[in-house]
């Protein structure tokens, strides 16, 4: 019988998930060249970037690009908890149990 994962990060990687690597921040320079708003530019415009030339090129049909969607969003969701005033939430969210 399989053992269960312990953590959610754990489940991501045995699903296939992100390998329990950061990917390349955006630089600065691609920001700009992306266009991207000032107020979007932030620990999650690696992600950002690709969702909206995905966007671009299916016309903004909401049933399509939802990986890139959803890796967004959870980016953006992970940052939230990290600025969370909850000293528990904002250790768990570093630690990547979220």
């Amino acid at each position: 019988r399989p053992r269960r994962p312990t953590s959610l990060r754990r489940l991501a990687t045995d699903m296939g998930g992100d390998h329990g690597h950061e990917p390349p921040k955006a630089t600065h320079e691609e920001m700009a060249k992306a266009e991207l708003p000032l107020c979007l530019r932030d620990d999650c415009a690696h992600l950002l970037i690709p969702l909206n030339k995905c966007r671009q090129k299916t016309f903004w049909m909401p049933f399509k690009c939802t990986h890139e969607r959803h890796a967004y969003e959870k980016c953006q969701y992970m940052e939230f908890l990290k600025r969370s005033k909850d000293p528990k939430v904002a250790a768990a969210a570093k630690a990547g149990a979220h």
